[in-house]
């Protein structure tokens, strides 16, 4: 097989439709029920982490702030026929599950059960429909979608017949244990557009850990929701093979001034050309980035609950963030900093015994 140079690609990127580059990548656009009339429908193709067909039990889906719900309400996520017309609910649940009050709570994640399973192919075009089913006066909660920069037509989010900036933010579970997002979308529960640190912070060295599902050239970093708090500020860029086990650096740089940003927003992207790098499957690289002053740095971060979760998105559950002080790095597999490599040249595929690659999907990652 060949490495054949392609135009710069990203990779991983998650973050909703716009991913990595969004203005405010991996932020949320909070929807509000408060009225019996209200529905966010989420609608996209299904793509399930192992491109199989697979039968829906549960729906995973971020509420964002509870205004007020009444123990006698009662909320329902579940799956609703499309309109012919246009790319949203008909009105009526097929499958679903309901909640409660005491299941629904402010600012985490939630899951509904659905009262039948579902068979959904990979691919198939679904919408996932959420509202107050029994409403009660006063009633008012947000469920958080993946805010994109313009409103978008596939994937997408409505709330009732209004087209929102914004797109899918639910995972689907089978029955087997296998995720699936919508392709396109994401599934976070929490975003943090700041969490910044500083030469002087317990972990100064953090970022992230991620493999490569095919051989392939990298020739740059990129970083989202990145500044420093001021243009004073200085950061040492590392990539590491074997970061897990034995890191060994593979690239050690320290960036001018004029090639940082130094601002009040922390929504931009960054991107830093580094020496090419040839990358392999089955090694597990690094991407950190270390303040060598007291001036913060801010790099967008992406919760994603629980780790197994991430089988769904891009870069899958070896994207995971990591940071040290010295010694061996510690893990956090439910969470990842928007950081990863920007590839330059990918594997052809032609070989005795190889394949061609495939493309699960947006959200998905490459697939040798």
């Amino acid at each position: 097989m060949a490495l054949v140079k392609t135009s710069p690609l990203l990779y991983p990127v998650r973050g909703g439709g716009s991913g990595a580059v969004n203005n405010n990548g991996g932020s949320f656009s909070g929807l509000q029920l408060t009225s019996a009339t209200d529905v966010v429908h989420q609608v996209g193709r299904v793509r399930w982490s192992d491109n199989g067909a697979h039968t829906c039990t549960k729906i995973h889906f971020a509420c964002g702030a509870v205004a007020a719900f009444s123990p006698t309400s009662i909320l329902r996520v579940g799956f609703q026929p499309l309109l012919a017309t246009v790319p949203r609910g008909n009105g009526s649940f097929s499958n679903f599950g309901d909640l409660t009050v005491g299941e629904v709570n402010s600012l985490t994640k939630l899951v509904a059960t659905l009262n039948s399973p579902l068979p959904v192919a990979d691919g198939e075009l679904a919408c996932i429909s959420i509202q107050i089913t029994t409403f009660t006066a006063g009633d008012s909660l947000t469920i958080r979608t993946a805010l994109f920069t313009i409103a978008s037509q596939m994937p997408t989010v409505f709330l009732n017949a209004t087209g929102q900036g914004a797109v899918p933010n639910v995972l689907l579970e089978a029955g087997d244990g296998t995720f699936g997002i919508m392709e396109g979308g994401d599934f976070f529960v929490t975003t943090d557009d700041g969490p910044n640190w500083d030469s002087g912070s317990a972990t100064p060295e953090r970022g992230v850990s991620l493999q490569v599902p095919f051989r392939c050239k990298v020739n740059g970093i990129w970083a989202a929701g990145f500044r420093l708090a001021t243009t004073a500020g200085a950061v040492t860029v590392r990539a590491y093979s074997d970061v897990l086990t034995s890191p060994t650096t593979l690239v050690t740089l320290n960036p001018s001034t004029n090639e940082m940003c130094g601002a009040p927003s922390s929504h931009r992207f960054w991107m830093l050309p580094i020496p090419e790098q040839t990358l392999v499957p089955g090694i597990d690289y690094g991407i950190t980035l270390e303040p060598t002053t007291t001036i913060n740095v801010y790099v967008t971060e992406l919760n994603h609950f629980t780790a197994g979760y991430s089988a769904a998105l891009a870069g899958g559950i070896s994207y995971k963030r990591i940071a040290r002080a010295s010694g061996a790095f510690t893990v956090d597999a439910t969470k990842t900093l928007q950081l990863g490599f920007i590839i330059s040249a990918l594997e052809d595929g032609v070989a005795a015994g190889g394949g061609l690659m495939t493309h699960p999907g947006m959200s998905g990652g490459m697939r040798g």
